[in-house]
């Protein structure tokens, strides 16, 4: 059996959502089975591109405000007798029913059940018209689905007539029975995942959104509540982790963002910046520049070598903005490759790392 969802993404569309929610997606981690193999595909693009293919379809067309694209998540049940790779291949067909539109696919192994995403470009690739879907549209999405699973031998769920006076549709109500026997411990990992790829509130909050959750974190509220895929709502503070606490949680976060410890929260990941960075980069010219060889000729799956992280230590940047700086840096004349193009070019790699921060209230990458 599979359902079909759209995550609860509250914040306003962008450019930059829409990129990292085709980053979050792609996740090699999420992605790639033990041969090997990774299961992302493009439809009518290619996924490695299929951001900057987007906006080109929407520049030709000049259309570029607006909805910019549409995200849905196909589900199975974890005692359904399906393997990743045909997952996969339902979710293709799936992407049949966007004709002339551009879709990213992929299929996340990281949970209990099998799901796959699909992100639809709101331009048509071949007529320049936008893509208009209504509240109805993910029923006939998820009845378009259902003949799919019938026509690859799986069960489909039996529903009730749907009640098209509900502008949204939750997860407990068309995804009934998904629900396993560890929501909980679903719902802290994901947390903690959450926590150790996010810098901010708004990033944070997002991540969870783009995994199923809504999350509901106010100040006027003592407690950050969740509300899970099968629509169980869960308290922080039923977690059983004191690092789960919105006050926690929210010293951590002011602690990344200020770069100044002011209770020590429980988190140690390496958002941890307060000896990443040195004061004069010069200190460390030879050892920053013999880094920078090795760095330059790396890639973002080349994450724990111990060059990349040490350059990421002086610098203070991430790694894909590290390896970015080092070839910059590699690529300079010795004899133009003074202390203070150093010191300038660190430093604006440091201000693009905290615009994509800021960006990413996520707008940089469901279930």
């Amino acid at each position: 059996m599979a359902t079909v969802c759209t995550p609860k993404i509250k914040r306003a569309q962008s450019a930059k959502s829409m990129k990292f929610s085709l980053r979050y997606i792609k996740n090699r981690e999420k992605t790639e089975m033990k041969n090997g193999k990774v299961l992302v595909s493009g439809v009518n693009c290619q996924p490695e591109f299929a951001y900057e293919q987007f906006m080109l379809t929407k520049a030709i067309a000049e259309k570029n405000d607006g909805r910019m694209y549409y995200h849905y998540v196909q589900s199975f049940k974890p005692e359904e007798n399906v393997s990743p790779e045909e997952a996969h291949e339902i979710a293709l067909e799936l992407a049949e029913y966007f004709k002339g539109f551009e879709v990213v696919v992929s299929t996340h192994m990281d949970r209990a059940h099998l799901h796959s995403h699909l992100i639809i470009n709101s331009v048509s690739q071949e007529a320049g018209k936008k893509l208009h879907l209504d509240n109805k549209s993910i029923f006939r999405i998820g009845d378009y689905s259902d003949k799919l699973c019938i026509k690859h031998g799986l069960s489909v769920l039996q529903k009730s007539e749907p009640n098209y006076k509900v502008k949204y549709m939750s997860r407990g109500e068309y995804r009934a029975n998904t629900r396993g026997k560890t929501v909980k411990g679903s719902l802290m990992r994901t947390i903690n995942e959450g926590m150790g790829n996010c810098n901010s509130k708004d990033e944070f909050i997002e991540f969870m959104e783009n995994n199923g959750y809504e999350v509901k974190w106010t100040d006027s509220r003592k407690n950050i509540t969740y509300t899970c895929p099968d629509g169980l709502k869960v308290r922080d503070d039923n977690l059983h982790d004191e690092r789960f606490l919105k006050e926690n949680m929210t010293l951590e976060f002011d602690y990344r963002r200020t770069k100044v410890r002011e209770k020590k929260t429980g988190w140690e990941f390496t958002h941890r910046q307060e000896d990443r960075t040195i004061n004069n980069i010069s200190e460390a010219r030879l050892e920053l520049l013999r880094l920078a060889q090795y760095v330059s000729k790396m890639d973002e799956e080349d994450e724990e070598e111990d060059e990349l992280q040490n350059f990421m230590y002086l610098t203070g940047v991430s790694v894909a903005l590290a390896i970015e700086l080092a070839k910059y840096l590699t690529e300079i004349p010795k004899e133009d490759l003074s202390d203070e193009e150093i010191d300038t070019a660190v430093e604006e790699y440091q201000e693009m790392q905290a615009e994509l921060e800021e960006e990413q209230g996520f707008g940089g990458m469901s279930m």
